[in-house]
């Protein structure tokens, strides 16, 4: 099992990456929401289907990705971890500093 860092930035209020995650492309769309303070994702696979809408952005929170068809998907999963140990969520400020996202892949 590898865990890998995705890099994630709070520069913009919405902005869309795309990953290689265990041999497929898939994209990233992150929107910041102001009014409750959160980051959420939406996932499309590589022909741009969307796999997964609304997801936030929980730190600290393992098997975020137990809800995607891992068939589609991946049999890993998608993790916001807390790099301060203070226990902080994802805010407009912390995401992609404080606040990072890893992949742990589902390989044995």
């Amino acid at each position: 099992m590898a865990i890998f860092r995705l890099p994630i930035t709070n520069d913009v209020e919405s902005y869309e990456q795309s990953f290689g995650i265990d041999s497929k492309s898939f994209s990233f769309e992150f929107r910041y929401n102001s009014r409750n303070d959160t980051w959420y994702m939406n996932i499309f696979d590589e022909q741009n289907v969307i796999r997964f809408s609304g997801m936030p952005c929980l730190t600290n929170v393992i098997n975020m990705t137990w809800r995607i068809d891992y068939l589609v998907l991946t049999t890993g999963d998608i993790m916001f971890l807390d790099l301060s140990s203070f226990e902080i969520d994802c805010t407009r400020s912390n995401f992609g500093s404080k606040v990072v996202m890893f992949y742990q892949n589902g390989a044995a």
